[in-house]
Protein backbone atom coordinates (compact mmCIF):
# COMPACT_ATOMS: atom_id res chain seq x y z
CA UNK A 1 0.00 0.00 0.00
CA UNK A 2 1.43 3.39 -1.00
CA UNK A 3 1.95 5.98 1.71
CA UNK A 4 0.13 9.26 1.48
CA UNK A 5 2.08 12.41 0.80
CA UNK A 6 2.17 14.51 3.97
CA UNK A 7 1.35 18.22 3.71
CA UNK A 8 4.17 20.73 4.08
CA UNK A 9 4.62 22.50 7.40
CA UNK A 10 4.48 26.30 7.32
CA UNK A 11 8.24 26.53 7.70
CA UNK A 12 8.84 23.97 4.92
CA UNK A 13 6.54 26.02 2.69
CA UNK A 14 8.47 29.19 3.55
CA UNK A 15 11.74 27.40 2.73
CA UNK A 16 10.34 26.58 -0.71
CA UNK A 17 9.26 30.22 -1.14
CA UNK A 18 12.76 31.35 -0.12
CA UNK A 19 14.20 28.95 -2.70
CA UNK A 20 11.95 30.59 -5.30
CA UNK A 21 13.25 34.05 -4.30
CA UNK A 22 16.83 32.82 -4.65
CA UNK A 23 16.15 31.29 -8.06
CA UNK A 24 14.55 34.50 -9.29
CA UNK A 25 17.40 36.64 -7.95
CA UNK A 26 20.00 34.51 -9.73
CA UNK A 27 18.12 34.72 -13.01
CA UNK A 28 17.31 31.01 -13.11
CA UNK A 29 14.39 29.88 -15.21
CA UNK A 30 13.36 27.18 -12.72
CA UNK A 31 13.75 26.54 -9.01
CA UNK A 32 16.27 23.72 -8.57
CA UNK A 33 18.03 21.73 -5.86
CA UNK A 34 20.82 24.28 -5.29
CA UNK A 35 18.20 26.95 -4.54
CA UNK A 36 16.54 24.59 -2.05
CA UNK A 37 19.88 23.87 -0.36
CA UNK A 38 20.62 27.59 -0.05
CA UNK A 39 17.17 28.19 1.44
CA UNK A 40 17.50 25.29 3.89
CA UNK A 41 20.91 26.51 5.07
CA UNK A 42 19.94 30.16 5.40
CA UNK A 43 16.29 30.02 6.54
CA UNK A 44 16.23 31.69 9.95
CA UNK A 45 13.45 29.59 11.48
CA UNK A 46 13.90 26.11 10.05
CA UNK A 47 15.52 23.27 11.95
CA UNK A 48 17.58 22.24 8.94
CA UNK A 49 20.23 24.90 9.62
CA UNK A 50 20.67 23.73 13.22
CA UNK A 51 20.91 20.11 12.10
CA UNK A 52 23.44 20.98 9.40
CA UNK A 53 25.51 22.98 11.86
CA UNK A 54 25.85 19.83 13.97
CA UNK A 55 26.82 17.45 11.20
CA UNK A 56 28.91 19.52 8.78
CA UNK A 57 30.80 22.71 8.19
CA UNK A 58 28.31 25.20 6.71
CA UNK A 59 31.13 27.16 5.09
CA UNK A 60 32.20 24.02 3.18
CA UNK A 61 28.86 23.86 1.36
CA UNK A 62 28.80 25.21 -2.20
CA UNK A 63 26.46 27.71 -3.83
CA UNK A 64 27.83 30.76 -2.00
CA UNK A 65 26.00 33.22 -4.27
CA UNK A 66 22.66 31.51 -3.68
CA UNK A 67 23.25 31.36 0.08
CA UNK A 68 24.12 35.07 0.23
CA UNK A 69 20.91 35.89 -1.65
CA UNK A 70 18.91 33.69 0.70
CA UNK A 71 20.38 35.54 3.70
CA UNK A 72 19.53 38.87 2.10
CA UNK A 73 15.87 38.10 1.45
CA UNK A 74 15.13 35.84 4.44
CA UNK A 75 13.72 38.68 6.55
CA UNK A 76 12.42 40.92 3.77
CA UNK A 77 9.25 40.37 1.80
CA UNK A 78 9.98 40.88 -1.88
CA UNK A 79 7.46 39.81 -4.45
CA UNK A 80 7.66 36.09 -5.16
CA UNK A 81 8.79 35.44 -8.73
CA UNK A 82 6.62 33.15 -10.81
CA UNK A 83 8.94 30.24 -11.42
CA UNK A 84 8.27 26.55 -11.75
CA UNK A 85 10.18 23.87 -9.92
CA UNK A 86 12.50 21.64 -11.90
CA UNK A 87 11.57 17.97 -12.20
CA UNK A 88 14.45 17.10 -9.90
CA UNK A 89 13.20 19.46 -7.21
CA UNK A 90 9.62 18.25 -7.62
CA UNK A 91 10.90 14.71 -7.04
CA UNK A 92 12.78 15.73 -3.89
CA UNK A 93 9.75 17.57 -2.47
CA UNK A 94 7.35 14.72 -3.34
CA UNK A 95 9.64 12.05 -1.87
CA UNK A 96 10.15 14.11 1.30
CA UNK A 97 6.38 14.31 1.69
CA UNK A 98 6.04 10.55 1.24
CA UNK A 99 8.78 9.75 3.77
CA UNK A 100 7.62 12.30 6.34
CA UNK A 101 5.71 11.18 9.38
CA UNK A 102 2.42 12.82 10.28
CA UNK A 103 1.50 15.61 10.94
CA UNK A 104 3.54 16.92 8.00
CA UNK A 105 6.73 17.39 6.06
CA UNK A 106 9.24 19.66 7.82
CA UNK A 107 12.31 21.50 6.58
CA UNK A 108 14.41 18.71 8.10
CA UNK A 109 12.47 16.14 6.04
CA UNK A 110 13.36 18.20 2.96
CA UNK A 111 17.02 18.23 4.06
CA UNK A 112 17.13 14.44 4.58
CA UNK A 113 15.55 13.84 1.19
CA UNK A 114 17.94 16.27 -0.49
CA UNK A 115 20.89 14.47 1.16
CA UNK A 116 19.69 11.14 -0.26
CA UNK A 117 18.99 12.51 -3.74
CA UNK A 118 21.22 12.08 -6.77
CA UNK A 119 21.60 15.82 -7.32
CA UNK A 120 24.51 18.24 -7.14
CA UNK A 121 23.21 19.45 -3.77
CA UNK A 122 22.87 15.91 -2.47
CA UNK A 123 26.46 15.18 -3.52
CA UNK A 124 27.63 18.42 -1.86
CA UNK A 125 25.84 17.58 1.40
CA UNK A 126 27.31 14.08 1.54
CA UNK A 127 30.79 15.42 0.70
CA UNK A 128 30.50 17.95 3.56
CA UNK A 129 29.61 15.12 5.97
CA UNK A 130 25.85 15.65 6.05
CA UNK A 131 24.89 12.07 5.28
CA UNK A 132 21.32 10.92 5.88
CA UNK A 133 22.51 8.80 8.85
CA UNK A 134 24.26 11.73 10.55
CA UNK A 135 21.30 14.02 9.88
CA UNK A 136 18.97 11.42 11.40
CA UNK A 137 21.18 11.14 14.50
CA UNK A 138 21.18 14.94 14.90
CA UNK A 139 17.39 15.00 14.60
CA UNK A 140 17.17 12.36 17.34
CA UNK A 141 19.32 14.60 19.57
CA UNK A 142 16.81 17.42 19.09
CA UNK A 143 13.88 15.13 19.81
CA UNK A 144 15.47 13.97 23.05
CA UNK A 145 15.69 17.60 24.11
CA UNK A 146 19.39 18.27 23.91
CA UNK A 147 19.93 22.00 23.79
CA UNK A 148 21.59 24.00 21.05
CA UNK A 149 24.92 24.46 22.85
CA UNK A 150 25.72 20.77 22.56
CA UNK A 151 27.49 19.59 19.45
CA UNK A 152 29.40 16.59 18.19
CA UNK A 153 32.73 18.37 18.68
CA UNK A 154 35.29 16.74 20.99
CA UNK A 155 34.88 17.68 24.67
CA UNK A 156 36.45 21.03 25.45
CA UNK A 157 36.19 22.36 21.87
CA UNK A 158 34.46 25.71 21.49
CA UNK A 159 31.10 25.46 19.74
CA UNK A 160 31.34 26.54 16.10
CA UNK A 161 34.90 27.65 16.83
CA UNK A 162 33.67 30.74 18.70
CA UNK A 163 35.71 31.36 21.85
CA UNK A 164 33.66 32.17 24.91
CA UNK A 165 30.63 30.11 23.88
CA UNK A 166 29.80 26.98 25.88
CA UNK A 167 31.68 23.86 24.88
CA UNK A 168 30.20 20.50 24.02
CA UNK A 169 30.72 19.29 27.61
CA UNK A 170 28.82 22.21 29.15
CA UNK A 171 25.06 22.31 29.23
CA UNK A 172 22.81 25.24 29.80
CA UNK A 173 20.79 24.79 32.97
CA UNK A 174 17.22 23.78 32.25
CA UNK A 175 14.44 25.50 34.07
CA UNK A 176 11.37 23.58 34.97
CA UNK A 177 8.08 25.34 34.41
CA UNK A 178 6.62 27.01 37.47
CA UNK A 179 3.86 24.98 39.04
CA UNK A 180 2.55 27.72 41.27
CA UNK A 181 3.64 29.02 44.63
CA UNK A 182 3.98 26.68 47.54
CA UNK A 183 1.26 27.05 50.14
CA UNK A 184 -1.22 28.76 47.82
Amino acid sequence: MARAVQPMSRIAESVLVLATYVAGATGARKVDDEHLLAALVEHPLGGARRVLRRVSDLDALPFAEERALARAVAWSAPEVPRLRRSRRLDGVVRDAGVRAAPPGCSSVDLLVQLATSHTDSGDALRTAGATPDRIGAAVEQFRRGLDETETWLPPGSPVDGVPGRPTSTQRSPRRSPSRGKAGC
